[in-house]
């Protein structure tokens, strides 16, 4: 696979050269977008108040949800938040570790 090269101008006297993985760089734009990656793996204890568990990006389990737009009982992230547990819900657990 390919890597991404990321360049980005913080000041005038900084020059900030990241090489990124294309699951990073993916996850970056992603984020940019208002997106959210999560781990493809659901938290063992979910009671639905607690923070969601985010990609590893060394793992190769992710969850990758789009932007939306918030509505007046619910924020754009807790809708993120809401179709990720639901997704959760009907996947199976996968018992993977990546190899060292």
């Amino acid at each position: 696979m390919g890597h991404c090269v990321s360049v980005a101008f913080r000041s005038p006297q900084l020059l900030l050269i990241t090489i990124m993985s294309p699951c990073s760089a993916g996850t970056c734009i992603l984020n940019e977008a208002g997106g959210f990656m999560y781990s493809a793996q659901p938290p063992e204890q979910d009671d639905g108040k607690q923070a969601l568990p985010t990609a590893d990006l060394g793992g190769r389990l992710y969850l990758a949800i789009r932007p939306c737009s918030g509505t007046q009982g619910e924020t754009a992230r807790q809708a993120q938040d809401r179709v990720a547990r639901e997704i959760w819900r009907r996947v199976e657990v996968m018992d993977y570790k990546r190899p060292t």
